[in-house]
């Protein structure tokens, strides 16, 4: 009796419908009814153990990849699911549904697992995985129109950041302010045009995580002056460190924290939690020498106008 393993995808998808064997349907439904298979969409499964192992990001992108295999050959990946397979940041839960992005037909052909919108076409579409997708900066402005300011605003500093740090696996093609202020002219009149504006003029690749973004918006809202982002300054000893945030006429610095400083290979750099604890500790001694007042604050209180207010006045930050 051969594994039902032999059914598995390159990406670990099983489709019910390839599964053409009886014994083999009669065993796998008693595998799904065992939760030894987990579904994924309609007609597709994934094993258990290996849905186990992916965070939330992963299980998205999977559930996009299940998706977007059965849509029409005129529709892209598209919005917050274009975000997902460009590796962007999103800082609120994934969609239920997968979005996609095709020509105007009588008000589109949504599903219960796919969201289709309408629109102008992608001039400069690109495959990711396989996947037909829209373009970095079309994606960006998709979101920017009808998401949060919080959300669309990570998205577009992550975008903009990419032509410095492009990711493995993904087109290695960045989006300027430019390229955003022209998809921003094919936006139809009323139909978020302000919105994304907004969000392009706001717009900073100097942000290096989400909490960064999120962080300077809230900072905008409190009316403090904006920080310069990704200040260099030379220690005592000739280190050279780059503060996320930086109020030259008060000479006070302040970083957002996150747990992935910590906890994210990418940015461990092969040390373990403890060796970044320490060398965060060292940085840190390093770095108040040179300030008049230094803080550091979490995603709790760079969502929170009042916590991170009460920080930055701790600090001595003055507005």
């Amino acid at each position: 009796m051969r594994s039902l393993d032999h059914y598995l995808s390159d990406s670990h998808l099983l489709r019910l419908s390839q599964v053409d064997d009886l014994g083999d349907r009669s065993r796998l439904y008693r595998d799904l009814a065992a939760r030894l298979y987990h579904r994924v969409a309609r007609g597709v499964l994934v094993p258990a153990s290996t849905w186990a192992e992916l965070d939330d990001d992963a299980r998205y992108r999977l559930r996009v990849r299940a998706v977007a295999e059965r849509m029409p050959g005129d529709e892209l990946v598209a919005h917050l699911s274009a975000a997902a397979l460009w590796r962007l940041p999103m800082i609120e839960p994934w969609p239920d549904r997968v979005h996609t992005l095709g020509p105007p037909i009588g008000g589109g052909r949504s599903t219960v697992e796919r969201s289709r919108r309408t629109g102008a076409p992608d001039e400069h579409p690109v495959v990711i995985a396989g996947i037909p997708t829209t373009s970095l900066a079309r994606t960006v402005i998709d979101i920017s129109r009808t998401e949060s300011l919080e959300v669309a605003v990570t998205v577009a500093d992550a975008a903009l950041r990419r032509i410095e740090h492009p990711r493995p696996g993904i087109p290695r093609e960045g989006a300027t302010r430019a390229d955003l202020e022209r998809e921003l002219q094919r936006i139809p009149p009323c139909h978020g045009e302000r919105r994304a504006a907004r969000v392009v003029s706001l717009a900073d690749g100097r942000a290096h995580l989400p909490g960064e973004s999120l962080s300077r918006l809230t900072m905008m809202r409190l009316g403090v002056p904006l920080p310069v982002l990704q200040h260099r300054i030379i220690s005592v000893t000739g280190r050279v460190y780059d503060l996320d945030f930086y109020w030259p006429g008060q000479n006070i610095g302040a970083e957002f924290d996150g747990r992935a400083k910590y906890l994210d290979p990418r940015y461990r750099n092969g040390r373990t939690a403890e060796q970044v604890v320490y060398d965060e500790k060292v940085r840190e001694d390093e770095v108040r020498l040179e300030l008049s007042g230094f803080g550091r604050w979490d995603w709790a209180v760079a969502r929170s106008p009042r916590l991170l207010e009460a920080k930055l006045r701790h600090i001595g930050l003055r507005w």
